[in-house]
């Protein structure tokens, strides 16, 4: 039975927590240690500044850990629990290469968070159907693009009518300010078959309160899928 991804989600939000707390920790054991080799390796040790940098380390922490459980944690949550029907497989990681908030969709579409850009991308096969890969299938399929060519490439305001009409509407939708469309094809002939489908395309949106439009993305899931198989169709360039 599959993983419920919002538990997914729940549980790298906890690991995130206790990196943070460890590392603040950490911090705050480098200070001790330095006092410990100021007192009895140099006879330099003061009070006054041992004292002043526990006031810094320990309020620091406590500001980053507030923001961190009280603020940041449920804005991803609340996001997450706003379209738990349309939920593939999600991840949430605090460290490495893919850290922050990864969701896959049911209708192919994959939703990335880095800071206030959200980043969309879906794959197609040869003859145009959206491909469904899953979390884990991603990175090598990552991979297999890294010589596709960039054919297309839109801008909000500045892609033809029918592109820009719905562009804007979809960014209102999601409280977006501007929003870039890119399509990588697989051109060189060694690629052609190669598994993955011929198309990458990528939508990254603007959104600087990306948080408080959860239900919003919900309704423009589909939308937006349409909107990136229809840029394969487009000839639009800057």
């Amino acid at each position: 039975m599959p993983e419920d991804p919002l538990l997914k989600v729940k549980s790298g939000l906890r690991k995130g927590s206790w990196i943070a707390a460890i590392f603040l920790a950490a911090l705050f054991a480098i200070g001790l240690l330095q006092s410990y080799f100021q007192s009895v390796v140099t006879r330099s040790f003061s009070i006054l500044w041992f004292s002043a940098l526990a006031a810094f380390v320990i309020g620091d922490g406590a500001v980053a850990i507030w923001y961190l459980v009280y603020r940041y944690m449920p804005r991803i949550l609340r996001f997450v629990e706003s379209m738990p029907d349309r939920l593939r497989d999600s991840e949430y990681a605090a460290w490495g290469r893919h850290a922050g908030l990864r969701l896959v969709f049911d209708n192919g579409l994959l939703l990335t968070v880095s800071r206030n850009l959200i980043g969309f991308r879906l794959f197609l096969d040869y003859d145009g159907t959206p491909l469904h890969p899953t979390l884990q299938e991603y990175p090598s399929l990552l991979r297999s693009y890294r010589r596709a060519k960039r054919t297309v490439h839109v801008r909000s305001r500045k892609g033809d009518g029918s592109q820009n009409s719905e562009l804007s509407r979809i960014l209102w939708l999601i409280g977006g300010r501007w929003a870039t469309l890119s399509l990588f094809e697989r051109v060189t002939p060694e690629t052609l078959n190669a598994s993955g489908g011929r198309s990458n395309v990528v939508g990254l949106f603007f959104i600087p309160k990306w948080w408080q439009y959860g239900d919003g993305f919900r309704n423009a899931l589909d939308d937006i899928e349409k909107l990136l198989e229809n840029l394969r169709r487009s000839q639009a360039r800057l």
